[in-house]
């Protein structure tokens, strides 16, 4: 088993559950199931794709060489999609972005490393790539995500004014394959200061539970209602 770890901002927000025991059962089955490629790679297409110096064929064509049959079946099945997202947002300049980091509990740090963002007619944009199979948002962790990456990026005078979107690209449920959704972070309201205090706090008990369960080698100790997985919980993001 891999060490206990929270990668990213995005999974802290789609793991996120009421009972911290969760969370740690969660936080293990990652340490423990890691997928055997990097999102890092896609963010990669999806700057080359935005930039223009790449042309889609010669990408598709590296990604049809990938040795791993999930990892390459994954980004033929994406690889569309950022496509799609490239054609829609035109004629643009794209600029890194310095990665920060979210202070989520005490010694409790995520790293935050948006893939790019964008001027178009001298607008900033920021997209944020939602890559998982299935979609773990729901309203509140939906509105936790959204919460932290304002705080990250309002710290920043030169994309604090930047729109800020979700670029999901989840197969839809009833069609079954992956679709390309927008969705315009403007319209999902911020939580409170207590609100996203508590939902924190319980994500860091969550955390350290996980931690210790690993130093002891045991699981978590659950409840009964908190032993029973939601449907959508659904590990192997990119199954």
């Amino acid at each position: 088993m891999g060490k206990v770890k929270v990668p990213s901002i995005q999974h802290a927000a789609g793991i996120w559950d009421a009972n911290p025991s969760r969370i740690a059962k969660k936080l293990l089955h990652l340490a423990n199931k890691s997928p055997p490629f990097s999102y890092a790679n896609l963010y990669k297409l999806a700057s080359d794709l935005m930039r223009r110096g790449v042309p889609y064929e010669q990408v598709v064509a590296a990604a049809s060489g990938i040795r791993l049959p999930l990892a390459r079946k994954n980004y033929l099945e994406i690889l569309p999609l950022l496509r799609d997202y490239a054609i829609s947002a035109g004629n643009v300049v794209v600029n890194d972005v310095v990665p920060r980091p979210y202070v989520i509990g005490r010694d409790l740090r995520i790293l935050v490393n948006p893939p790019f963002m964008y001027f178009r007619d001298e607008e900033a944009h920021l997209p944020w790539f939602v890559f998982w199979k299935t979609n773990l948002f729901n309203e509140s962790r939906l509105r936790l995500f959204v919460t932290m990456l304002r705080e990250v990026f309002k710290q920043d005078p030169d994309i604090d004014d930047a729109s800020l979107h979700l670029a999901v690209c989840s197969a839809d449920p009833l069609e079954g394959r992956r679709v390309l959704q927008i969705l315009d972070t403007s319209e999902i309201p911020s939580l409170s200061r207590p609100e996203r205090d508590e939902m924190l706090g319980i994500f860091a008990a969550g955390y350290a539970q996980a931690v210790q369960a690993q130093i002891e080698g045991r699981s978590p100790t659950q409840d009964s209602e908190g032993d029973r997985d939601d449907a959508g919980d659904q590990f192997d993001l990119f199954a």
